[in-house]
């Protein structure tokens, strides 16, 4: 996931509107597949931006994703919502953003 534009926002009062816009061109790139508890098939609904902190090096934020998971489930489907906390590791450099997460238990 590149995200070159919010690294370069770094500095900016407008960081937090810069990195949603971002996000959400991207959000093709989330791991949300990675998230999915019962196998199924992801649609991010929403997201949230809780926390940004920048260093010299990286900008990380945390992020909160609302999503559907659809799953087969005898002759119908089922649609679960689902919530996940992730962190991105951006590199103020390049924009280079790498996702870090829990999987489901």
């Amino acid at each position: 996931m590149r995200l070159p534009r919010s690294a370069r926002s770094c500095d900016s009062p407008e960081l937090a509107s810069v990195l949603r816009a971002e996000i959400a061109e991207n959000s093709g790139d989330l791991p949300i597949q990675d998230l999915c508890e019962g196998g199924g098939y992801p649609k991010l609904d929403d997201f949230t931006v809780d926390s940004v902190a920048a260093s010299r090096e990286r900008l990380s934020v945390r992020l909160t994703l609302f999503f559907s998971e659809t799953s087969p489930a005898g002759c119908s489907t089922r649609v679960d919502s689902r919530v996940a906390v992730v962190e991105l590791e951006i590199d103020r450099r390049s924009g280079e953003a790498h996702v870090r997460h829990d999987a489901p238990s």
